[in-house]
């Protein structure tokens, strides 16, 4: 595999399951070791710092409010889309 990638871009790997998206990160980031072929950024990503260039950062947060309160909205939600169906609430 062979890509460019400018700092500035942002790339999302999508691909089914046990196709090596996986190995492709560890590979890239040198959390494993790979046979053959070079990672480069300029310069070897193995003379990168662990701790700092070499770090993936996630967002671990998924949802902003609890599950409880998403569910309670969305069964309103579901109630007045009944109310507006049956015309209960145009009257």
């Amino acid at each position: 595999m062979s890509m460019n990638i400018r700092g500035v871009e942002t790339v999302d790997i999508c691909e089914r399951t046990n196709t090596g998206k996986n190995s492709l990160m560890n590979a890239l980031s040198l959390t494993c070791e790979y046979d053959s072929g070079s990672v480069a950024s300029h310069r070897q990503v193995r003379h990168f710092k662990l701790e700092t260039e070499r770090a993936w950062p996630q967002d671990p947060v998924l949802f902003t409010v609890s599950v409880a309160r998403f569910e309670r909205t969305w069964s309103r939600l579901e109630e007045r889309n009944r109310m507006l169906s049956s015309g209960r609430c145009c009257k």
